[in-house]
């Protein structure tokens, strides 16, 4: 058995670029983890989430890393100028969510009244129907 904790994660979004992470080591780390696989008489594989799964299928896993993670080349580092830029995206991604969010939990009706009152120059009638936006 083998505990591999987060490497098999190593290359998605939200570990590249923290600190610490470091494109070269991770390909270097994939290749020699591929290797002991390959050569090894290993079963089992855990990671540091879900469930254990045979090597087997980690070595494909680790073949299609390695691909991915070739093209990992230029990821920023995640300081606070970064975090600070998503920030915003994410506020801005939350509020066109909660704002479909909202469409969508109308009945089909009132969200047809409100496109055909919209389409007709008639918001503010619409609103003060209580349909608002």
């Amino acid at each position: 058995m083998l505990i591999l904790e987060d490497l098999p994660f190593a290359s998605n979004p939200g570990v590249c670029g923290l600190n610490g992470w470091n494109h070269a080591d991770l390909l270097q780390s994939l290749h020699k983890v591929n290797w002991l696989l390959e050569t090894s008489e290993m079963a089992v594989c855990c990671p540091g989430h879900g469930y254990c799964i045979s090597a087997q299928s980690m070595r494909e896993k680790f073949r299609m890393m390695e691909a991915e993670a070739s093209n990992l080349t230029d990821v920023p580092l995640l300081d606070a100028e970064r975090i600070s830029a998503l920030k915003i995206y994410v506020d801005e991604l939350l509020e066109e969510t909660t704002a479909l969010l909202t469409i969508f939990s109308r009945p089909p009706v009132h969200n047809l009244l409100l496109s055909i009152l919209a389409r007709g120059g008639e918001r503010g009638r619409a609103h003060s129907c209580g349909l608002g936006y």
